[in-house]
């Protein structure tokens, strides 16, 4: 998928960055219809309905780390490429030719050349205030205060470039360093206020309540569990495994899985759901009698074998990764720490001294109910699942109220205490970490910081042993280490899917049984 997303975009990369806006127009809008034709017909969603399946392209234009595909949309960057080709070659072009451009003003010079570039440039720097005003807004604020009296706020996708990174025209003739990567910088621009206008869409809101996280007061669409949905995807490290070469075995899927990863990551109806269902649906149940949905929510929560499997492959993939770092000081659900632990963890590293325990609990944002999602997921990163694992392995201190009740709006209210797996650990000194991961694919910021301490570590190098297990899409350790775990939690969740709806992995998901 690497490969063929940069073969599609490169030669049109090229005459975007080297012709106007207007005169690549058409070329770019023929290119996007061919990519969205192909990308509809190879993820499988010819289940889904019309607005089903315009939310699935519009979320597969977005770069993987919004959420995305990375399958970018030439003509929404045209803008971008104007500019960033104008910012990096502009003092280039005065120095070799003065007696063309010496005397040239960018930002009054009549030709139409000129034009097009200052109102590309007006109109990415009037969609990068809208979207940074967004973000202020969420960033000064909260949605809510979770149980230790924290404040939670809404969640956004970061790498916005800065006001000050993005230079005014009349700065592109100087030897400012912003001036290299332009393209870059104001192409986030547009992935940013691409990534806002479909949360809005899908939370049901316009752009002014989404600026202040309250209901449209007309909304068209949109449902707690798309929303939820949306900001799973667009975690940290949720969408490592389209950035996966598969040549090696650790870096590779099976067909039918990566349908289901992806199927699931764009909000379409499963393929797989209705082959195992002979097409029409035919009222099957879970092993819970639940009947199974298009989605695979049920299927994804009320499996065959409970959730051992997804939990057994997640965890094999993480010892494999910290094993990499420290060797031998880390050791797999280790038996001999009742003196300390009450609840056997799922690894231990005793590292300068410190003990510390990791537990690793894999979370579904999205219950069997989608009509029972929490609003939160919607608005919070990890917000229907971080609670649940925070109050399994840490507890929670009692706050007196009141009201009697905790109030999340306000903080307020009385909370009761609760001891965690690993109060006895805690408070005899040992350090606990929660490892949490979501079927969608998020990694929570305890196990993010924890692969980022490991990469440190390692100086973010691979091994000379290491470059032979490696792809050229993973060329640093962090990247080594997330893809391949990524691919194990989409893989591990797909197959708890295909299992659950009785389908037989070995076989094309788009066949009948």
């Amino acid at each position: 998928m690497e490969i063929n997303r940069f073969c599609a975009n490169t030669s049109l990369v090229y005459f975007l960055r080297t012709m106007g806006v207007a005169a690549t127009q058409e070329a770019a809008a023929m290119h996007d219809f061919l990519v969205g034709h192909a990308f509809h017909s190879i993820v499988g969603d010819a289940q889904a309905d019309g607005g089903e399946q315009q939310r699935a392209e519009a979320q597969a234009r977005l770069p993987v780390r919004l959420g995305g595909c990375g399958l970018t949309k030439q003509s929404s960057i045209a803008d971008a490429a104007c500019v960033g080709s104008w910012a990096l070659v502009w003092r280039p072009m005065q120095q070799l030719c003065p007696q063309l451009f010496g005397g040239v003003d960018l930002a009054t010079a009549p030709q139409e050349a000129f034009a097009e570039l200052r109102r590309a440039h007006v109109r990415l720097m009037e969609a990068h205030a809208r979207v940074s005003g967004v973000w202020k807004k969420w960033d000064d604020g909260f949605y809510d205060y979770n149980k230790d009296g924290e404040s939670c706020k809404a969640f956004h996708p970061e790498q916005l470039a800065t006001r000050q990174e993005l230079l005014p025209i009349t700065a592109f003739g100087s030897e400012d360093d912003y001036l290299k990567g332009a393209q870059r910088r104001f192409s986030s621009i547009v992935h940013h206020a691409a990534w806002l206008n479909l949360l809005t869409r899908l939370r049901g809101q316009d752009v002014e309540a989404a600026r202040c996280m309250a209901p449209s007061a007309a909304p068209v669409e949109g449902s707690p569990r798309e929303a939820a949905r949306f900001i799973s995807v667009s975690q940290a490290y949720a969408g490592a495994f389209l950035n996966a070469v598969p040549r090696q075995p650790a870096f590779r899927m099976p067909t039918w899985a990566l349908r289901i990863a992806l199927q699931r990551r764009l909000g379409l109806p499963l393929t797989a759901a209705t082959a195992a269902a002979g097409g029409g649906g035919g009222g099957r149940r879970s092993r819970h009698g639940k009947l199974f949905d298009k989605y695979g929510d049920v299927a994804q929560n009320d499996g065959e074998s409970g959730h051992q499997t997804r939990h057994f492959l997640i965890l094999n993939a993480l010892y494999d990764a910290l094993r990499r770092v420290y060797g031998g000081q880390v050791r797999r659900e280790p038996a001999d720490l009742t003196e300390s632990c009450d609840h056997r963890p799922d690894l231990a590293l005793l590292l300068e001294g410190v003990l510390t325990v990791f537990d690793l609990k894999v979370f579904a944002p999205i219950g069997s109910d989608a009509g029972e999602v929490e609003l939160r997921g919607g608005f919070v990163g990890f917000g229907n699942t971080a609670p649940a694992g925070q109050l399994l392995v840490h507890g929670r201190r009692e706050r007196l109220g009141p009201p009697a009740n905790f109030i999340a709006s306000t903080g307020a209210g009385y909370v009761s205490p609760k001891d965690g797996d690993y109060a006895r650990a805690e408070a005899l000194g040992l350090r606990v970490v929660l490892m949490l991961v979501e079927t969608f694919g998020g990694l929570g910021p305890a196990l993010v910081e924890e692969l980022r301490k490991g990469a440190e570590w390692r100086a973010n190098k691979l091994s000379a042993s290491e470059y032979d297990e490696t792809t050229w899409s993973a060329r640093t350790f962090m990247a080594f280490t997330t893809q391949r775990l990524s691919v194990a939690v989409q893989y591990s969740a797909a197959q708890e899917v295909a299992e659950a709806l009785g389908l037989s992995v070995a076989a094309d998901p788009r066949a009948a049984p």
